[in-house]
Parts: C-alpha cells; structure tokens; sequence
C-alpha cells in the first residue's frame, strides 16, 4: 500500500525541490517538463491496488509552483487554478491538458498530429489508456504544416479569401490524417473542418495532397421551423405567473415561486409537432431544500395550464434525496455527514415510492475507531471488483445487523462514456466482501447504488 496524503505531499515536496536545483540551465521544454515532473506527480499519488485520477488540493498546489518554476503561467480563469483557489482536488488529465494548451492552444485537435498522439502516449503511461489514438503521418507522407496550407487553400478556393479560416481567434478548427483509402481508394485522407459565424465548413484530399475540395455542411433542419416571437401573445413573465398561480391554487400551498432567492423561474416558448399549438413551458427549480421542482405548460392563446410536476409538499422519504440535492448538489458526491443528517431528517417518516420505502428503510452512520478504515475498504472494494481505473461514484456507510457495510459504487468510463457501474458491499468489521453487482447506466433504479442489495431486493419481491 502506497503512503497516505500527508507522505504524498512529502514526496512531491521533495521532488519539487529537486526539480526546483536543477533550473539553472533554464526552464525545461514543454515535452521534458511533462514526462519528467507531471507524469511523476501522478503516479506518486496512486494506491498499489489502484489509480487515483486526481491531483489533491495540496498536489496542486505543487504542480502549480512547479510550472512557476519553470516559466509556465497557468490561465487565471483556467481549470487548474479555478480548483486550486476553491480548495478543490482536480481532474489529473484536465491538469496535464491544461499545461499543454498553454503551449499549443485550447482546441487539442488544432495541434499537430504528432503532439496529440504524444500526449496519448503520456497518458497511457501513467494509466490512462482510453483516449481515442489516431493515424500519425510517416516519413513518406505529405508534412503536416503543407497538408494544412493546401486544405486552407481549398477552402479560400470555394468560399473566398475573406473568410478568416486561419484565425483560431474566429474559428475553431478540426484536422485529423485518417488514410481511409487504404480501404477505399475513393476516399479521403486528410481532413479540416472549421467552426465560425454559424458556419461548418470542411475540406478533405487524398494521401499524396491531390484532389483536394471543400464544402460547407448544412446541418438538416427540424420538421418545424421556429416560431417568431411576436406570434405569442403571452410574454415570458405572464406565463410564469399564470403557471404559479395554478400550481398553488392546485396544491393548496402558498409556494413563493416567483421569489428569485428561493426559485429560479423559466419559460421556454415552444410548438406543438403535431398540431402547431404554441405553448409556453415554465419551470420552477428551487435553491432550498424546503422546495422541490415544478413545471406546467400554458397554452399560449386560451392560457390553459397543464402541470406536471408540483413538489411543493414537506419533505418526504420519497423526494428527500431531490430536495437535498437543491442545497448540497448531486448525491453521488455528498460526505458521510450530508448521508447522515438526511436519515435523520427522514426518520420515522411515511414513504409511498420503491425509491422512498429503500430510503426510508436505509440508516447511514459515521466511521468508528472499531470499524474497517475507509482506505482499507477502498484496497477490498476495487480488487473484488477487478478495477484499477474507476471514479467512486458513491461511497456510504449503512448500519446493518449485524454489522455495519461500507458500500462502494465504482463508475467506470472510456473516454467521455460511461461504461456502467459496480457496487461492493463490504463488512464493516470483519472486511468481508459481502456483495458484487453490475448495473446498467441510466437503466436499473439509483437506489441499486445507495442501498443495500439485500433491502430493496426484498422490497421488489414484495412488490
């Protein structure tokens, strides 16, 4: 097992200070100052069962006087020192990124080929071995900087020579070398798209630079075009006033809606498909847990509302986990102590739904100098798993007879996707791996991940 955070910052300390001696001769180049310090930084942290996908609040701060040190201004309103200023952990692959664009630019597929692949290359050396790899042009291809000024040249052709294609200052800009043709001798091998002024522009050519061509891609419009505002004869505040009206007058609560400081308000204009019915759909998100979401639509001419949704009673086991994201944000990230003041605002109170009744039923607690420390849990969690790579979902601990579970649910991703999720329900005492289940993103119920499998399998049984 690995040291814990304060051996951590120790390490990195040190590390730091010998890279700090070794700056006589000048900064280090980009490529060097990757490999040889951030990749580093990044593997010190990690556990010997698992990978630890963030730089810590103390990490960062070391990472950031290390690109100090070595001439490398991070963005005031970046990513990196945005965390860092806010006492946050930070992402290690959005960290490193960061770096890099200070050098080659924010739009990773405007830099050359040969520096996004060698950023993959990085990665995957230190465990991030999902990016997306991409043909490299070889020693017998067109060179880049010429493949570029030709499809530059193509686009000019078709569209003008006053179209800024070059500014990424005005466009955003896409090159890939994807030799197609090896498969299809009818396809392209070089690409460039450009972004900008509402405009998707591309040019394509072969592998050797020749046939080159361009054309602007037209996104395929909606079955029906938008409605211009003036055929409402609702106005947005109108339309929100008379949902709120019929949401209290329904619920028979006096809901402050309109309350900037308690709801924010929107009203969205919109067409019905299949009759051309123009309506207005208002919604209600609430900043207070006392409050839950609302939504209605109101028909714009005869000022018919229809409500969907009106969460405005007391909090309930049934909305509690809802309205406690209000205040606290997403569940899967709350502490220990955010679990447990909700079992004890919801105790003893009546539930109705599957989801409510698990809630109900389910009792949090805090970690005892008797029970199994976390980081020991965390080592069962990920070898039952047979995980190296994953984001903790949502870690609780459950009383339970007759010995209280720590319960993990580990989200594994490619890339952007997530690939889905597993929980592991470990012994609190003995350590003992007690249950392993997989679960379908966006499928199976949210009460898979926060519960014990056991409580609602035996409520579904009952249903």
């Amino acid at each position: 097992m690995k040291r814990l955070m304060l051996v951590c910052v120790m390490i990195l300390t040190l590390a730091l200070s010998s890279f700090l001696g070794a700056q006589a001769d000048g900064p280090l180049p980009l490529r060097v100052f990757v490999e040889q310090v951030l990749a580093p930084m990044a593997l010190a942290n990690d556990y010997d069962w698992r990978i630890v996908q963030e730089f810590s609040n103390d990490e960062l701060g070391a990472l950031i006087d290390a690109c100090e040190a070595n001439g490398i201004l991070l963005p005031e309103d970046g990513y990196v020192l945005r965390r860092y200023r806010n006492g946050e952990s930070c992402s290690e692959e959005s960290a490193i990124s960061e770096v890099c664009e200070v050098f080659w630019g924010d739009n990773f597929w405007q830099w050359r080929i040969a520096d996004r692949q060698w950023l993959r290359d990085v990665m995957a050396g230190i465990g991030y071995d999902d990016w997306e790899r991409e043909e490299v042009p070889g020693p017998d291809d067109l060179p880049e900087d010429e493949a570029r000024s030709i499809l530059f040249a193509a686009l000019h052709a078709e569209f003008g020579d006053d179209i800024p294609f070059e500014d990424p200052a005005r466009f955003s800009a896409y090159f890939v070398f994807e030799p197609w043709e090896e498969y299809d001798e009818d396809s392209w091998a070089w690409e460039m798209e450009c972004w900008g002024n509402g405009h998707r522009y591309i040019a394509r050519m072969d592998r050797a630079g020749q046939n080159a061509y361009a054309f602007e891609y037209i996104e395929r419009p909606y079955a029906r075009a938008a409605t211009p505002p003036e055929a409402y004869s609702l106005t947005r505040e109108e339309a929100i006033r008379l949902a709120a009206e019929a949401i209290r007058s329904e619920t028979g609560i006096d809901a402050p809606l309109e309350d900037p400081e308690v709801y924010s308000a929107n009203a969205q204009p919109l067409t019905a498909a299949s009759d051309g019915l123009l309506y207005w759909e208002v919604m209600f998100s609430s900043r207070s847990k006392d409050w839950g979401y609302c939504r209605a639509t109101v028909e714009d001419g005869s000022r018919v509302v229809r409500i969907k949704t009106a969460d405005v009673g007391p909090i309930t086991p049934d909305n509690a986990l809802r309205r406690w994201q209000n205040e606290h944000g997403f569940w899967g990230s709350w502490t220990l102590e955010i679990w447990v003041q909700l079992t004890e605002e919801i105790a003893g109170l009546p539930a109705e739904t599957p989801e409510g009744r698990t809630l109900a039923g389910t009792k949090y607690i805090l970690p005892t100098d008797d029970l199994l420390p976390l980081l020991r849990a965390d080592e069962i969690a990920f070898r039952a798993a047979g995980l190296t790579r994953a984001d903790i979902y949502c870690l609780v601990l459950i009383d339970a007879d007759p010995h209280p579970v720590w319960k993990f649910c580990l989200e594994t991703v490619n890339g952007t996707y997530v690939q889905g999720y597993t929980t592991v329900e470990i012994d609190a005492v003995t350590g003992e791996m007690l249950d392993l289940a997989t679960w379908e993103y966006d499928v199976d119920p949210d009460y898979c991940v926060y519960s014990l499998h056991s409580s609602w399998a035996e409520l579904m049984q009952e249903e």
